[in-house]
């Protein structure tokens, strides 16, 4: 449910440090968001296997309300609506946040529009 385009890295950022995070520290975030969402939703289900309502539930009503805004700004579709919800709980899993804040919404509408926004 994700659409994230990617440019080649230039030659200088290769070449220099390391940014970022390590694969490694990656890795155990979403290990531990993994986790999170078993918990929450029962053994071996993950944010996309519960029930629409159940996710909505873990939605404060200020990020329904950012959802609200970009289905009426972005025409988005009922499932639309569904895919950017379930991947704000994901991002929410994976910043550690118990609800679903605006901030996880935003993010999750980024990555919806960013083949869109991306101009070469």
């Amino acid at each position: 449910d994700l659409q994230v385009e990617l440019r080649p890295v230039d030659r200088e950022r290769l070449l220099g440090p390391a940014e970022g995070e390590s694969s490694a520290t990656v890795a155990d975030r979403v290990a531990r968001a993994r986790l999170v969402a078993a918990d929450r939703w029962g053994r071996r289900r993950t944010n996309a296997g519960a029930s629409s309502e159940r996710v909505r539930d873990t939605a404060c009503p200020s990020a329904m309300r950012e959802l609200a805004t970009a289905v009426d700004s972005l025409g988005l579709s009922a499932r639309g609506f569904d895919r950017v919800l379930r991947v704000s709980r994901t991002i929410a899993d994976l910043a550690g946040h118990d609800l679903v804040a605006p901030d996880d919404v935003a993010e999750a509408v980024a990555y919806q529009l960013a083949p869109a926004l991306v101009t070469t």
